[in-house]
């Protein structure tokens, strides 16, 4: 892997090169969000969004009087799940995130986990997800310590990443960017005290149409880039998805950025197909390696192969994998 922040410089020198910005009469604090974004595969991005993901999973927000409730198959209410999760603190990050896939919207579709269920209100839909995606990371997590696991339990993570990257891993990153990714979000909210988020949006989509010398400039790295191939076209791949993120972050809905990349694309921007319009929040995931076991690793460094029939009870009406799925041979 090349260096993907020098590309990325490379790609917005135009506009975050000393002084480029201000000369094009871009808003100074619209400059400094696009160079807040995060490159191909930053380290500090990647910690603090997979962390996101993973506390949200492994945080529970249960009233001490309920700790004792027992419910087969949700370690949530045994005593063992009360003692695994409550020194667990849910972060502002994860505490958003979990509003922000809840509350739904063009850029969340998480599926639902029990068969046979009809839709219900968004956020139970994502609640019953995170906490079922958690349960399957844990069983992963016994086995790398010894335990056994189900033949099932490879198929459905797999299927609960497949779902993730689908359906909520675009809404994980604009709701990280509002609420955790520190460098983006104190840009966002320096943008929003200096200008209306529509006049913001206007602003980026005419740079990207070359409407001004710094946006020609932009054009011309994206599609130099993109032709070369390799480590170049990821870096320009990537830096146009953190684009429509931005976009998505600043309140433009799906329809709006949609419409703003078919008038890129057709003015002449080399747009690779994984980001182009409807399918830019569904289909470019490469760049996320799949959750496991191992992620909780040092998160959980007290579990151990013995508690696996607790996590793991009731397997016959709990494990079902998201719906839109084939249930594996035998039902369980």
């Amino acid at each position: 892997m090349g260096d993907m922040k020098q590309l990325q410089q490379r790609l917005l020198s135009p506009i975050t090169g000393t002084g480029a910005g201000g000369d094009a009469g871009l808003m100074p604090e619209l400059v400094a969000l696009l160079d807040a974004l995060p490159y191909y595969d930053s380290d500090e991005f990647s910690s603090c969004h997979r962390g996101t993901l993973l506390n949200l999973m492994l945080t529970r927000i249960i009233p001490a009087a309920e700790w004792n409730k027992f419910h087969d198959g949700d370690p949530d209410l045994t005593p063992y799940g009360w003692a695994l999760f409550r020194h667990i603190p849910r972060t502002d990050a994860a505490a958003a995130l979990q509003a922000y896939w809840g509350a739904g919207g063009p850029f969340v579709n998480l599926p639902l986990c029990f068969q046979n269920s009809t839709p219900g209100p968004p956020l139970a839909t994502c609640v019953t997800y995170y906490l079922f995606f958690s349960h399957h990371l844990l069983i992963d997590l016994s086995r790398d310590r010894g335990g056994s696991a189900p033949d099932w339990l490879d198929d459905r993570l797999g299927r609960f990443n497949q779902s993730l990257k689908a359906g909520g891993l675009a809404a994980s990153i604009m709701s990280v960017f509002n609420t955790g990714y520190d460098p983006v979000a104190k840009a966002l909210a320096a943008l929003r005290s200096a200008a209306p988020p529509a006049e913001a949006v206007k602003a980026l989509n005419d740079t990207l149409m070359g409407r001004n010398l710094v946006g020609q400039g932009l054009r011309t790295n994206i599609n130099t880039l993109v032709s070369e191939g390799g480590d170049n076209a990821i870096a320009a791949t990537w830096l146009l998805f953190m684009l429509w993120v931005t976009f998505a972050c600043l309140d433009a809905d799906d329809l709006v950025i949609q419409t703003i990349i078919l008038e890129v694309r057709s003015s002449g921007l080399d747009v690779p197909e994984l980001v182009w319009e409807k399918v830019w929040h569904t289909q470019y995931s490469n760049w996320f390696a799949a959750l496991s076991g191992a992620d909780l690793q040092p998160l959980l460094p007290n579990i151990d192969a013995d508690y696996l029939p607790v996590i793991i009870r009731s397997a016959s009406y709990v494990w079902y994998p998201p719906v839109g799925y084939p249930v594996p041979h035998g039902g369980h």
